[in-house]
């Protein structure tokens, strides 16, 4: 009930995180692999709000979609590649619907939520697609996730605490 009279109108959501008091609700009406991975999500955005409070909306949406599908198994830890969401955001350039980056990066809190879900979802899209980029740079010292195949690396610290890429089939 408190869910559904936070989200309103909003019934589309699974979670939602309140920086203003910390909040995190998450409803487990979903099937189990949906509901950790909005865990993970709202888990992001309290980290992220207590390391860094006034990062900018897409930094924080973008690291929350790209942590969310964050993944343990057999002793490794890894980021699967989400092809189908790379499908979707091409889609979106094919059709003109991806707004400049520019308004993308200067988007505020108010505006960024402001729009309906579909429009949302391309918001949450292109977050996501620009912390991708910004993650999978060759010589990034950060977590990295694939690049070129629907394949996951297993995540392997270096002895200089940068992350490295072990390529697995999975």
């Amino acid at each position: 009930r408190q869910f559904e009279k936070r989200l309103g109108s909003r019934r589309s959501f699974s979670g939602f995180y309140r920086h203003d008091t910390g909040e995190a609700v998450v409803s487990a009406e979903g099937d189990r692999a949906s509901t950790r991975a909005t865990l993970i999500h709202e888990a992001s955005h309290a980290v992220l709000g207590d390391r860094a409070p006034s990062a900018p909306v897409w930094l924080n949406e973008g690291l929350a979609e790209y942590f969310e599908l964050l993944d343990r198994s057999g002793g490794r830890t890894y980021i699967p590649a989400q092809e189908a969401r790379r499908g979707a955001l091409r889609a979106q350039v094919r059709d003109g619907l991806v707004p400049s980056v520019a308004s993308l990066l200067g988007a505020q809190r108010d505006t960024f939520y402001a729009v309906q879900d579909t429009a949302l979802q391309r918001s949450y899209d292109q977050a996501w697609s620009v912390v991708y980029f910004l993650m999978d740079r060759p010589s990034s010292r950060w977590i990295c996730p694939p690049h070129d195949s629907p394949r996951s690396y297993a995540l392997s610290p270096r002895k200089d605490g940068a992350w490295r890429r072990k390529e697995s089939s999975t």
